[in-house]
């Protein structure tokens, strides 16, 4: 078991799985490095849509992305999530 590194910033995103939308919570330096990647690695961050920005929490719409799995990975966390 990999015990998590007291310094790792913490970053939560629900729902996961999703639908649409999911919420990211991080500190804003995490949020301001934010990637989505497809599973062949390309970055498709530009086909999610910002819905609510406030600080440490970010509402993205992801409609725009097919069904599959998607790592959302920011400056110093990598998080997979299940797009239905």
């Amino acid at each position: 078991m990999i015990e998590p590194n007291s310094s790792d910033p913490v970053v939560s995103i629900y729902p996961n799985p999703t639908n649409n939308i999911i919420t990211i919570n991080a500190p804003l330096e995490e949020l301001n490095n934010l990637t989505i990647l497809n599973y062949l690695g390309q970055d498709v961050s530009h086909l999610s849509k910002i819905i609510t920005n406030r600080g440490n929490s970010i509402v993205l719409n992801l409609e725009k992305l097919s069904q599959g799995v998607y790592i959302i990975k920011t400056k110093r966390n990598t998080t997979k999530i299940h797009k239905l």
